[in-house]
């Protein structure tokens, strides 16, 4: 499978957090302060392993919270398209830390 990465506005609510990891607080209320001001310095990376299956966030969980409780409708982000055990293996890395 050929992967592609990507560089998209996605629609917030239809990333998928499939980690289970819950924001840092004092980072999600720091970074409400500073996206109105200066935007979002650093995209969330996603994952779509195929076409159909959704967007899995890779990194940027608390940049994904402070977006959510915003209110901001879409973000541009990283997007990794396609699916090889090297990705799979990256987003189990990145969902334990």
């Amino acid at each position: 499978m050929t992967v592609t990465l990507t560089s998209e506005q996605i629609v917030v609510d239809r990333i998928k957090v499939v980690d289970g990891r819950e924001p840092d607080e004092e980072v999600v209320r720091q970074l409400m302060i500073s996206i109105p001001v200066v935007g979002v310095l650093q995209p969330i990376v996603l994952c779509r392993p195929s076409p159909g299956l959704g967007i899995q966030l890779g990194f940027g969980r608390n940049r994904l919270e402070a977006l959510r409780r915003l209110k901001q409708r879409a973000t541009l982000a990283r997007v990794v398209n396609g699916d090889t055990d090297e990705i799979r293996a990256w987003l189990r890395a990145s969902h334990h830390r």
